[in-house]
């Protein structure tokens, strides 16, 4: 998948549909169809993204709220993917994460990424190792 096809499938809460080990075939963007294996339909951050016609929940002035899984205790990786396509935007973020993947920093449910707090997280974007 290339770069742009990445960057158009970050979900409205910063994952990537595109790079997800087991939602390839749908994005959190796309229309809502049976066998999604994502709950979009009742996904807070696309109703709230799509009212306000945000492209992330990176454009609101409220981010980071309480709502969703930003209220989860393992929201560290959403919170720090959004303030990275916040600071440096989508195309950097696809960039390093694709770079990461070079070094092995995989993405996806068993991927490096998950279940890490915010500081891991940045660790993992912003290390220049």
């Amino acid at each position: 998948m290339d770069t742009s096809t990445l960057q158009e499938s970050i979900a409205y809460c910063g994952l990537v549909c595109g790079l997800c080990d087991h939602i390839r075939d749908c994005t959190c963007r796309g229309p809502i169809k049976l066998g999604d294996k994502c709950d979009k339909e009742h996904c807070p951050h696309r109703k709230c993204c799509r009212e306000h016609d945000y492209d992330g929940c990176w454009e609101c002035s409220l981010f980071p709220c309480n709502m969703g899984r930003f209220a989860d205790e393992n929201r560290g990786q959403m919170l720090g993917f959004l303030q990275y396509i916040k600071e440096f935007g989508k195309e950097k973020f696809i960039d390093r994460l694709l770079l990461n993947q070079k070094k092995e920093i995989a993405y996806g449910m068993g991927g490096a990424y998950r279940l890490k707090n915010l500081d891991e997280i940045n660790h993992l974007l912003r290390d220049e190792d």
